[in-house]
C-alpha cells in the first residue's frame, strides 16, 4: 500500500504542475505616419568646374598641367614657380566642382564616383593626381540642414602638342547619390 499512496501523490504533484502552464497572445497597434515622398533627395551644383584658357606656347613642355582644386597653380610641373613653359596655367586658381546634397536630416548617403582618364586634342582629363577617379564613399546630411557638400577635383595635361588646336574640349565624370 505504501506504494500505491506513492503513486497517487506523484500523480497529484504531475496534475497540479500541468494545470498551471498557460499561454496568452497579446496584440499591439503602430500608427505609420508616412512620408515618402516629402523629403527627396536633390542635388545643386554650387560651382561648375571651370578652366580658364590655357595656353600653350612653343616653349610649352610636355607633362605641363593645371590643377582645378582650388589652389593657385604657383608650382609648375618641375617643382618649380610657374610659367608659361612648365604650367597651363601659371599662378591661376581653376573652379573645382562642387554640388549640394540635401534630404532628410542627418540621413547617409552613398556618393558613387568616376572620373575616367580622357585623352582629346593633345591633352589629357584626370583626376587631380593625375590618375583616375572611381569608387564610392558615404556621407551624412548634417543634422540641422540636411545637406552634404561633395567636391571633384582635375588636372589637365599636355600630351602632344603637335595636336593642340584652338577650340573646346569637353569632358565628363559622374556623380551619383543614394540614401543608404
Amino acid at each position: 500500500m505504501k506504494l500505491n499512496k506513492l503513486s497517487l501523490i506523484l500523480a497529484g504533484v504531475s496534475a497540479v504542475l500541468t494545470s498551471s502552464a498557460m499561454a496568452v497572445t497579446y496584440n499591439t497597434s503602430v500608427e505609420i505616419d508616412s512620408r515618402l515622398g516629402e523629403q527627396p533627395l536633390n542635388a545643386t551644383v554650387i560651382q561648375n568646374m571651370e578652366y580658364p584658357v590655357l595656353g600653350v606656347t612653343d616653349a610649352t613642355k610636355v607633362g605641363s598641367y593645371c590643377l582645378a582644386n582650388g589652389g593657385a597653380n604657383g608650382t609648375g610641373f618641375d617643382n618649380r614657380t610657374s610659367n608659361e613653359s612648365n604650367s597651363l596655367c601659371p599662378n591661376l586658381s581653376p573652379d573645382y566642382f562642387r554640388v549640394q546634397f540635401s534630404g532628410v536630416k542627418g540621413a547617409y548617403l552613398d556618393i558613387g564616383y568616376s572620373l575616367q582618364i580622357q585623352e582629346k586634342g593633345g591633352f589629357r582629363f584626370s583626376y587631380s593626381n593625375g590618375n583616375q577617379h572611381v569608387g564610392q564613399t558615404s556621407v551624412q546630411l548634417s543634422t540641422t540642414e540636411g545637406t552634404a557638400e561633395y567636391p571633384v577635383y582635375s588636372r589637365v595635361t599636355l600630351l602632344d602638342p603637335t595636336q593642340v588646336t584652338d577650340g573646346v574640349l569637353d569632358f565628363n565624370f559622374d556623380i551619383t547619390a543614394a540614401y543608404q
